[in-house]
């Protein structure tokens, strides 16, 4: 009833409840209830501070909606609003973008790799040391804390500046995080597959397959490796 009361469509069905009321009780619980609502939005603002840089003053209405129909099942709040990219992509059209719900995943995905655990990387130097007849054997275990987006749209470019409108470009964006905060990175076609394989549990020969030449396949693992994408090497 006290879950109805701050969320649901009957605000005043935990007032049976309530014993000893002095008659101020359902002013006490609207405050409670409005009070509820509005910090859990704040929190979304907090998370997706760029879809709510683009919506500005629509951003509350849709977090209002999201907070009443997906309540925290969660005692912490770092975790509430994981399924708001699907909430805004099931909403979309009207003032909504298409390239909106990307960007809330990718939101979403970068707060996942900052709060995930620590791991070491895989240096250049731990690569370069492997005998050079293993190299077509070689697996990749990924760090704990890659997160992966695949969209239609070039993200960077709004996360870089929010008051800009993205590209249309296939890609898929990294989040990697190599020390405190996570940094974005953006593949592209064969280095896209190349990722994907690896992280399948593929080898360096099937990667190696995937590539349109040696000198891109040389140039796309150098990225993967220096950005901190794998935290053990498995031959």
């Amino acid at each position: 009833a006290f879950g109805e009361a701050l969320f649901g469509d009957s605000p005043e069905a935990a007032l049976p409840w309530i014993v000893n009321d002095d008659g101020l009780a359902r002013e006490r619980l609207f405050i409670y209830r409005r009070n509820a609502q509005v910090s859990l939005a704040a929190c979304l603002r907090q998370r997706f501070s760029r879809v709510a840089a683009h919506l500005g003053a629509a951003f509350e209405a849709l977090a209002l909606e999201f907070v009443c129909a997906h309540p925290p099942v969660d005692a912490a709040l770092v975790n509430f609003g994981d399924g708001f990219p699907e909430f805004i992509q099931a909403r979309d059209g009207g003032d909504i973008p298409p390239w909106l719900p990307s960007l809330a995943k990718l939101e979403l995905a970068w707060h996942e790799s900052f709060h995930e655990r620590d791991s070491a990387c895989v240096e250049s130097t731990t690569l370069s040391a492997v005998d050079a007849t293993c190299m077509g054997s070689i697996r990749f275990e990924m760090h704990p804390a890659v997160r992966a987006v695949s969209t239609d749209f070039d993200l960077l470019q709004v996360w870089e500046h929010p008051s800009r409108l993205p590209a249309s470009e296939a890609c898929l964006i990294l989040v990697v995080r190599r020390g405190l905060s996570p940094s974005l990175h953006k593949l592209r076609a064969s280095a896209r597959d190349m990722f994907h394989c690896y992280q399948s549990g593929g080898t360096t020969a099937e990667a190696f397959a995937l590539a349109s030449s040696e000198s891109e396949f040389t140039s796309v693992l150098a990225q993967l490796v220096a950005t901190g994408v794998f935290s053990r090497l498995i031959i």
